[in-house]
């Protein structure tokens, strides 16, 4: 009897991939004179299931396009310049989690404000 080999393709089982922010809402609310910029602290995506690594993307979802989201990997920060000496700024964002096998998922929304006063 001639030695034969059995080749095992092994799949990649996975968990659905999942998204959760570190926070659901943020905003900050300053003191300003014209063209002054107000940023918010940051806030961090965290993927899990699905095959690592991750892409993380922060998408517009609504609102004033005057807040401007400044990414950084897994975390953004939001940010807004005033030409007025009093305005109010809300928008929403959220992340889009991609793993490695194309599967996505999206964060909770991201529910920003951004508030100057004189």
């Amino acid at each position: 009897m001639k030695p034969f080999t059995v080749a095992f393709i092994a799949s990649l089982i996975s968990t659905p991939i999942s998204v959760t922010v570190s926070q659901d809402s943020i905003g900050v609310s300053g003191s300003s004179s014209l063209y002054y910029t107000l940023t918010t602290s940051p806030v961090r995506a965290y993927g899990s299931g699905g095959l690592t690594p991750y892409t993380f993307e922060v998408e517009y979802v609504s609102g004033d396009v005057d807040i401007v989201a400044n990414q950084f990997g897994d975390s953004v920060t939001f940010s807004a310049t005033t030409s007025y000496p009093t305005s109010f700024y809300s928008a929403t964002y959220r992340f889009k989690v991609t793993d490695s096998a194309g599967s996505f998922a999206y964060s909770p929304n991201i529910n920003v404000t951004i508030e100057f006063t004189t």
